[in-house]
């Protein structure tokens, strides 16, 4: 018997991106190094000097937004599962606690 799928393993792309992604910023492209900026307001690239601060400000968003998708996709893996029959009804609730605890992290 085959498990899931009420919402077609949604999960499983959202758990996806988040490998991908860190990945991505465990092993950045060659080409990475040389990124710059554009600064709309200022119609123009940064120096890669103006440029690394905001860089790097990405990185760590992007580095937060992985484990904050790994704890939806968990979520929506239970949330799945429990709409298809194969866990209960509550199984879920420590998973979504544990979005709605990392994402209080950022409110506070």
């Amino acid at each position: 018997m085959m498990s899931g799928g009420s919402y077609d393993y949604a999960y499983h792309h959202v758990d996806r991106f988040a490998d991908d992604l860190g990945d991505h910023l465990r092993h950045p492209r060659e080409w990475e190094g040389d990124w710059e900026v554009y600064d709309r307001a200022q119609k123009r690239h940064l120096s890669p000097e103006e440029s690394a601060p905001i860089i790097a400000k990405a990185r760590e968003l992007r580095e937060w937004f992985v484990g904050h998708l790994e704890l939806v996709a968990r979520a929506m893996h239970d949330i799945e599962w429990i709409d298809s029959g194969d866990y209960g009804p509550g199984d879920e609730i420590e998973a979504l606690e544990k979005v709605r605890a990392h994402l209080k992290k950022v409110i506070e």
